[in-house]
């Protein structure tokens, strides 16, 4: 069996993801840094995330929390 490339295989819903929480930060006019420093990861996490980059449940969790809204609740809007 081949191994499965994870990030090409989800990366429409990484994509996804990484817009949904940079639209978010952008309607409350909020800086890459004061999201940082309100959640305690540093602004380079939230760049890499916005980037569609590869991070972590913990950093998914988190930012969720921070905007209010439940991690099932933003999957399900982006599988719509």
């Amino acid at each position: 069996m081949k191994p499965i490339d994870v990030q090409k295989k989800f990366e429409k819903q990484i994509f996804e993801v990484s817009n949904y929480f940079r639209e978010l930060r952008y309607a409350e006019n909020l800086s890459q840094a004061e999201v940082g420093s309100e959640t305690g990861l540093h602004r380079n996490t939230i760049l890499n995330i916005e980037n569609s980059k590869n991070f972590e449940i913990m950093t998914f969790f988190a930012l969720c929390e921070f905007y209010q809204i439940s991690g099932s609740e933003l999957l399900s809007i982006i599988e719509e």
